[in-house]
């Protein structure tokens, strides 16, 4: 029993810094970011691309194109095209998810000139952080996800009297709530564990 006692012992003393390192890692990293119909200053929350540079401190402002729609192109953001078309300084490009890897869409509406990427989701209501497991170094714009929900509200800003759709891509304030919850699932298994031990 003091043999069984002893091991755990040192074995929770050897997972401590991966424990240690786990909380703060969690609490560091956060996903979330935030698109802001500047019409009407509705504001839903959109996931960020795991590659590409973030939102930085001012956020992202621009007039939002629907690839295919508003402009010509293929509302998957998957091919590329030659064809010109005119558009503002700091516009943001919103493709469909599907039928190409995220990067290659970034890539694509990149070499557009877009300043930023909204991929949405039109047919899942389930968020997902977009990554790319080659190499990423070339991305020189912010990326950013969104559910059908949220894609099906930007939609509609569309259909009222054709008008331009400004929004803000942003950082969300504080860590998520299941970041918090996470935390404390490690923090209360540790101490219950410590308690049980002695």
């Amino acid at each position: 029993m003091a043999s069984l006692s002893s091991n755990l012992i040192n074995t929770l003393i050897n997972m401590f810094p991966l424990i240690v390192a786990t909380i703060i890692g969690l609490y560091m990293y956060k996903t979330n970011g935030m698109l802001i119909l500047l019409e009407n200053n509705r504001t839903f929350v959109d996931q960020k691309a795991a590659f590409g540079p973030t939102v930085g401190s001012s956020g992202i402002t621009g007039q939002l194109f629907l690839i295919g729609k508003s402009i010509p192109g293929d509302e998957y953001g998957c091919l590329q095209t030659d064809e010109i078309y005119p558009k503002p300084e700091n516009w943001i490009a919103l493709v469909k998810r599907g039928k190409c890897p995220f990067v290659q869409k970034v890539r694509n509406m990149q070499t557009y000139g877009a300043s930023a990427v909204v991929v949405a989701d039109p047919i899942q209501d389930h968020p997902i952080i977009m990554y790319s497991t080659g190499n990423v170094s070339d991305v020189k714009i912010y990326s950013t996800f969104i559910t059908r929900s949220v894609y099906n509200v930007v939609l509609e800003e569309f259909d009222i009297d054709s008008k331009e759709v400004m929004i803000k891509l942003d950082d969300d304030d504080g860590p998520e709530p299941q970041v918090h919850s996470l935390l404390f699932m490690v923090f209360f298994s540790f101490l219950a564990l410590f308690f049980i031990i002695f």
